[in-house]
């Protein structure tokens, strides 16, 4: 019986392994992805009014314009 315990002990330990490895991996990427769109933020707001204009966007836009392509360009939750 006690092979049967450890292995079941370790089989336990490893999901949680992988549970936090998943845990981890996707707050990882998140973190990445918020300063992804904060350095794209920051370079769109450092563009002059006029090539802002030819891009098609207003200065008030940027934040907006960008969270909303990311969020259109993030792969499906990994549930």
């Amino acid at each position: 019986m006690a092979v049967a315990e450890a292995l079941s002990s370790t089989a336990e330990e490893s999901g949680f392994v992988s549970k936090a490895l998943a845990f981890c991996s996707a707050a990882f990427d998140r973190v990445h992805s918020e300063q992804v769109i904060r350095q794209s933020i920051e370079k769109l707001h450092g563009l002059d009014d006029e090539t802002l204009r030819d891009i098609g966007l207003r200065r008030s836009e940027i934040e907006s314009y960008v969270r909303t392509k990311a969020k259109s360009a993030r792969p499906a939750s990994r549930g």
